[in-house]
């Protein structure tokens, strides 16, 4: 106890026998003349209370008040706990103690406060009220309801360990913590087990039965039950969790949740300038348009790396050359760029020739070389290194909402797949009516898919609250030429040209040009199944025919339809007759200028004699006039010039739709042939052998110039010897 007292640090012990403000202790003091000194202080005096001269009441009230701050100490003059039980608890069971400490306390105040021969009748009342939660509501949520009894236990423990309050800590549990009751020997046969192809994923209870077994045949008796087998188990993985990881699931889930990994910083490329393609196998199964059958076919996806969008796609029966540079070529167009990278899956298709070609090896780049385009190639069998695994993942929820969905594996299928259950099975038949969508259904379906999946804000990652689809417009290029592109038509077919041209699919269009009239042979066909308004037809050699376009469908009666109906059938008539021409007057050339002659001939020689050697009268072929002749020749020249002017612009079509290399090396080919080139033509090979593509593959054309010179050469050598021979 202090010696004296001001009337606020009397206030501050909060006596229950003192008033609750300074000033109401100030009027008590001099109603009941408390002897004091006054002291001075900054600003005037204040009076001291001298504390042995108190009145009873209030000295017994401090005294007990200094007691329970003995007992129950503030937590900041709380010691470090000696005991190492005590070293780790934990905060909520830290907070616990604390809790407990200052219930004691106000239990303890409660006490103090009460008159006397009252302090049973007090103690049941502040219990009540506790209990209750009617006072200190807050202690009473953290601890709950206790008894008196309790709270005179924790009292004991205060005394005991002098008023150390992590003593009311609930330690049970922290004397074996971490510890496990089994011997080196034991710990090191388990620890064996696991760290062997038995572990491949092998459940625990298998791993411990196997090692107890062991541990018998080695001489070693089990000393403890399954639990604590696993309890040590369990407690060996927290250390060393890559072993138990790389023996129970592999190298490949070491890698993905083990070994760290490097995060990409996204905010240095920007949009366009890498692209990641990969293949997958769609778990639903689409009408393949070649030959009727319902099958699972392959999603080819070039994904751009800084929005994750799909800009291209193809979906064919397998993962071919062709897919890839169908779904490249629209990803370009599109894109309106070339991008830079090409990150791809190491599938054979994506590392074939004709996309990597070594130029130094084979002669003939790449097309990635060749569009300018760098490659990686992602690790094999590391799915961290192809993001695009994740896309495809999300994109399980279209596969799932098709009436053709069939699973992703044995283990994970559609109900009415497994065996038994007919009734789900004939439901599903009904619905579906056993087909399965088509392919411009499915290109439908993942289309609006895909647009989804860029208008809806990415809900994490580096992407969160953006939109993809809005991220890639705002990168997109300013357009590429779609005729410089067309090398990535890959899409063939072969086919043999008819009278309406040639077909892509049984069930599809026709597809016909003039320069397909009058063939009837096989030829190459190469397409896109995105944009069926055209396919390019080429001669078994290699070498361009036409670009042919669909036919459309005429009205049965186009007097009864509509303009367009009478138009469509007016034009196909007039394509009729303008190839008829072609044909009909060639025909007349050849006839006014040597057939007729040739038969007249032919039958006056045969004609047979009479007696005297007169020619028998017989009724001869009229012959044909100078006017005949003249008018036959003229059509003939037209005919001819028709034909000369159809060549020079299918040519021009062929040359321009090129790329320089291959147009340089057509019109090389036909320099050496002998071929005549107007001056547009040689304008551009001067103008190419200028570039750096002509300088670098300077070999190359050399010893193609050569080659074609001997080619050409020992064709005229051979004619000319015929000739001589002759």
């Amino acid at each position: 106890m202090q010696a004296t007292y001001s009337a606020k640090e009397l206030l501050s012990l909060q006596l229950p026998c003192l008033p609750g403000t300074v000033r109401g202790i100030q009027l008590r003091a001099d109603r009941e003349k408390w002897a004091g000194l006054h002291d001075t202080v900054r600003g005037g005096a204040q009076k001291r209370f001298i504390s042995h001269v108190l009145p009873d009441e209030i000295r017994t009230a401090i005294l007990t008040m200094e007691k329970i701050d003995a007992l129950v100490p503030s937590p900041g003059t709380l010691p470090a706990p000696a005991d190492d039980d005590l070293r780790d608890l934990d905060e909520g069971r830290m907070a616990m103690a604390q809790a407990k400490g200052a219930l004691l306390k106000l239990y303890l105040q409660a006490l103090a406060s009460a008159p006397w021969g009252k302090k049973d009748e007090r103690r049941d009342e502040f219990m009540a009220a506790y209990n209750s939660s009617l006072s200190h509501p807050t202690l009473h949520a953290q601890i709950g309801v206790v008894s008196w009894k309790t709270i005179e236990g924790w009292k004991s423990i205060l005394k005991k360990y002098r008023g150390d309050v992590l003593r009311l800590a609930d330690s049970r549990g922290y004397a074996k913590k971490g510890k496990v009751k089994i011997t080196r020997e034991e710990m090191d046969v388990l620890v064996g087990v696991v760290q062997s192809p038995l572990c491949r994923n092998t459940p625990k209870s298998e791993l411990i039965v196997t090692a107890k077994g062991l541990m018998r045949k080695r001489g070693i008796i089990p000393t403890v039950g399954n639990d604590t087998y696993r309890r040590a188990l369990d407690k060996w993985i927290e250390t060393s969790y890559d072993k138990w990881v790389f023996w129970h699931l592999g190298e490949g889930a070491l890698d993905d949740d083990v070994l760290p990994h490097t995060e990409r910083d996204y905010d240095q490329i920007e949009v366009g300038d890498a692209l990641i393609a990969d293949g997958h196998v769609l778990n639903f199964t689409i009408t393949n348009p070649w030959n009727g059958k319902a099958q699972r076919m392959m999603l080819v996806a070039w994904l751009d790396m800084k929005s994750m969008m799909p800009v291209g796609w193809e979906i064919s029966p397998t993962e071919d050359v062709k897919a890839i540079s169908n779904a490249l070529r629209r990803a370009i167009l599109y894109l309106g760029k070339l991008p830079k990278v090409a990150y791809f899956d190491n599938g054979r298709a994506f590392k074939a020739k004709y996309f990597t070609g070594d130029f130094t090896e084979s002669g003939e780049p790449g097309l990635y070389e060749r569009l300018g385009i760098e490659t990686i190639i992602a690790r094999p069998y590391k799915a961290r290194s192809k993001t695009i695994e994740r896309f495809f993942k999300r994109f399980g929820s279209l596969e799932r909402r098709c009436l053709s969905y069939v699973g992703t594996d044995v283990a994970n299928k559609p109900a009415h797949m497994d065996r038994g259950e007919k009734l789900l099975r004939e439901l599903h038949q009904k619905i579906t009516g056993g087909k399965s969508p088509t392919l411009i259904e499915a290109y439908e379906a993942v289309a609006c898919w895909f647009y989804e999946y860029g208008m809806t804000p990415k809900e994490r990652g580096r992407l969160k609250g953006v939109k993809p689809l809005e991220l890639l417009k705002s990168g997109m290029g300013p357009g590429v030429d779609e005729a410089s592109l067309r090398l990535l038509m890959t899409a063939r077919k072969d086919v043999t040209i008819r009278a309406n041209g040639v077909k892509v699919t049984p069930d599809g269009p026709w597809f016909n040009h003039p320069g397909l009239y009058g063939r009837r042979h096989k030829a190459t066909v190469r397409y896109d199944m995105q944009g069926a308004d055209s396919v390019l037809v080429y001669d078994q050699d290699g070498s361009l025919i036409c670009e042919a376009t669909p036919v459309g469908k005429v009205h049965p009666l186009a007097k009864l339809g509509t303009d367009e109906d009478r138009a469509e059938l007016s034009r196909q008539l007039e394509q009729v007759e303008r190839l008829r021409k072609t044909t009909v007057g060639a025909v007349k050339e050849f006839m006014g200028e040597k057939l007729l002659d040739e038969v007249q001939q032919q039958i006056d020689d045969r004609e047979p004699k009479q007696a005297g050697g007169k020619s028998l009268q017989r009724k001869k072929v009229v012959q044909i006039t100078a006017e005949d002749r003249a008018r036959a020749q003229a059509e003939a020249d037209e005919t001819s010039r028709l034909q000369r002017e159809m060549e020079a612009a299918q040519l021009a079509t062929e040359l321009e739709n090129m790329t320089e290399f291959d147009r340089y090396d057509r019109l090389l080919e036909m320099e050496m042939r002998g071929d005549d080139l107007d001056s547009t033509h040689r304008g551009f090979m001067r103008y190419y052998e200028q570039t750096p593509e002509y300088e670098r593959d300077r070999d190359y054309w050399e010893t193609r110039r050569t080659g074609l010179a001997l080619m050409y050469g020992q064709k005229e050598k051979a004619a000319d010897e015929a000739a001589a021979g002759a």
